[in-house]
């Protein structure tokens, strides 16, 4: 089973470590994952609001997306 997206509580912002506190809103990449989280106001340029649909962390949006890897089906046993 996959670990759960760390929640926005307990994860500091990528960018300021937690300096800004509380004031900015909370924004985790939407890249599976990454997970890394920012202050809205953190970014460049600064977000205004939280976007309402998808959302990738500066290093996920210049990183290439990569294939997902083909099921590899177990070697057979031998006994």
């Amino acid at each position: 089973a996959e670990a759960p997206p760390p929640s926005t509580e307990d994860t500091r912002c990528v960018a300021c470590r937690g300096l800004l506190g509380v004031i900015s809103p909370m924004l985790p990449c939407s890249r599976d994952p990454c997970h890394a989280i920012f202050h809205i106001a953190c970014l460049n340029p600064p977000l205004h609001a939280v976007p309402t649909s998808e959302w990738l962390c500066p290093c996920c949006k210049i990183l290439p997306l990569m294939p997902k890897p083909p099921d590899i089906p177990p070697l057979p046993q031998s006994d």
